[in-house]
């Protein structure tokens, strides 16, 4: 965008963070499986291998349907897909109780994170709303909307493939921290790092090599990169990494704004 734009629309972005992202559910959605039904996190697994039997029967063919999504993206197709790898992949572990933000505890208080109930009262503050600027005509806040999602899922956002983006921020010189709570189940390491271990860029090459044998330690779990991109492995981490392990989310933050290795 920058290119086309005028030099005051520009944005003077030079570096991107992700946390627990989702990119590209062909990658991700059978990491369903891993994260419940092996111990690839360190303590599980956490469902009953009659459950992961049959779980492990249906990766295939997530994997073939969400492949077919993307090949022929029509609502048909890809609503299909998706409840399908839903029912067979996301039900059994839903159905369990667990907490599906971390897997180390157990689901308490909105979105599993009983903070969030602070905070949503600390947001919906008239003083807090009026500092912030916020319309007044605008609705109280909400952690996760569910309106908001259904209207995403209208238009089949949910399902899009967002690797070609981050792949055009790598290639445009853009620098990007991926880092990922390995106690998460919804965005889950193992996911992304499927994810990112075949992005199609003109980096792919090392960084799969770093991925795959020069995995390097730091005090907050496992990282590798390659040019502008990194990856950080947050051990015992959930989704929100900041929360569940601040001096290490700000050791990786400050080391990443300083250019530096992670140690």
């Amino acid at each position: 965008m920058n290119k086309v734009a005028t030099l005051d629309e520009q944005i003077p972005l030079e570096s991107v963070l992700i946390g627990n992202g989702i990119f590209s559910d062909t990658k991700q959605a059978s990491s369903y499986y891993d994260i419940p039904c092996t111990n690839v996190t360190g303590i599980g697994p956490l469902l009953e291998s009659s459950v992961c039997e049959k779980m492990a029967v249906s990766v295939g063919r997530c994997e073939y349907l969400m492949k077919a999504c993307h090949a022929y993206p029509d609502p048909i197709i890809c609503q299909s897909a998706e409840g399908f790898c839903s029912e067979e992949l996301e039900r059994p572990y839903f159905n369990s109780g667990r907490n599906y933000y971390d897997i180390s505890r157990p689901c308490e208080g909105y979105l599993c994170y009983p903070i969030m109930n602070s905070i949503t009262k600390f947001l919906r503050k008239d003083e807090v709303r009026e500092a912030f600027r916020v319309d007044k005509a605008a609705p109280v806040f909400v952690g996760c909307s569910n309106k908001v999602g259904r209207e995403f899922q209208k238009v089949n956002d949910f399902i899009i493939d967002t690797r070609p983006y981050v792949a055009n921020l790598l290639h445009s010189g853009i620098r990007a921290l991926i880092y990922v709570g390995t106690y998460d189940w919804i965005c889950n390491f193992v996911g992304n790092e499927r994810v990112f271990g075949s992005l199609d860029w003109k980096g792919l090459p090392d960084f799969r090599y770093q991925q795959e044998n020069n995995k390097q330690v730091w005090s907050g779990g496992l990282w590798w990169e390659s040019g502008p991109l990194r990856y950080a492995r947050v051990n015992g981490a959930g989704h929100m990494v900041p929360w569940d392990k601040p001096v290490e989310a700000l050791k990786m933050f400050k080391a990443w704004l300083e250019k530096k290795e992670l140690d």
